[in-house]
């Protein structure tokens, strides 16, 4: 998942949000306002971006934790890590 994507969509949803008085619409709505919003020329089926959805569950609340729990995504600190490498490497170190 793209972060500076993720960020320009939460500033997107945000705008959205505050059209409708602070409040974000359902979901269905609302990947149909991304769908619109993405306007894709050669009519593929559409599937949400993850970005979009991080931005939904972001502007209704969630922490950045949380939302990538709900999504089934492992959080970015913890995927930056590397694996503990094993004793044999340690030799070349």
């Amino acid at each position: 998942m793209d972060l500076k994507e993720a960020e320009s969509a939460v500033a997107w949803v945000r705008t959205v949000a505050n059209k409708n008085n602070g409040e974000l619409p359902d979901y269905s709505t609302y990947t149909d306002q991304v769908k619109k919003y993405l306007n894709d020329p050669y009519n593929m089926p559409f599937k949400l971006p993850k970005e979009y959805q991080y931005a939904y569950l972001r502007v209704k609340g969630m922490s950045h934790a949380d939302a990538f729990e709900r999504m089934g995504l492992k959080p970015i600190a913890a995927a930056g890590k590397s694996e503990q490498k094993s004793a044999w490497w340690k030799f070349w170190e």
